[in-house]
């Protein structure tokens, strides 16, 4: 669904479901026929509708975020890094506590801890993602029974 082109700025299209209105949707299959029509095949991730590219609404993007991929991996790093800043010594007392860390090795502690944090945030940010779709599957079927 993302392009990359020049000078860091990727355009993407962003397909919305037609029964719900949402984003979230899951697209299978990117061959095209000989006219340019797509023969993707969409489905939702909130209300189940299914269908094909000519059934979803789309619109077009662009920004400096990167890929979908780079995005994400960027959200992980920046949460690490806060995590690291503000939270790192906790974590470090904790994990040594608990035994995950050895009080004795600090230079083998570092790159543990470094891991562990990278690990925590990615985790964190799974779990992000996730409740918002799941906040958004409640959005949409709270409106609908509106």
């Amino acid at each position: 669904m993302t392009e990359l082109v020049k000078g860091k700025v990727t355009k993407s299209t962003i397909y919305f479901c037609p029964e719900c209105g949402s984003a979230s949707l899951t697209m299978r299959g990117t061959a095209f026929v000989e006219d340019g029509q797509s023969l993707a095949k969409f489905s939702c991730n909130v209300c189940n509708w299914s269908g094909g590219r000519q059934d979803v609404a789309a619109m077009d993007v662009s920004h400096e975020m990167g890929s979908d991929e780079e995005m994400v991996r960027t959200l992980i790093t920046d949460l690490k890094n806060l995590l690291a800043q503000k939270t790192g010594v906790y974590f470090a007392h904790f994990l040594t506590k608990w035994g995950f860390l050895n009080g004795t090795n600090k230079s083998n502690n570092t790159l543990l801890l470094a891991k562990y944090l990278a690990v925590i945030s990615r985790k964190i940010i799974e779990a992000l993602l996730l409740e918002r779709a799941e906040i958004e599957k409640k959005r949409i079927n709270d409106e609908r029974k509106s």
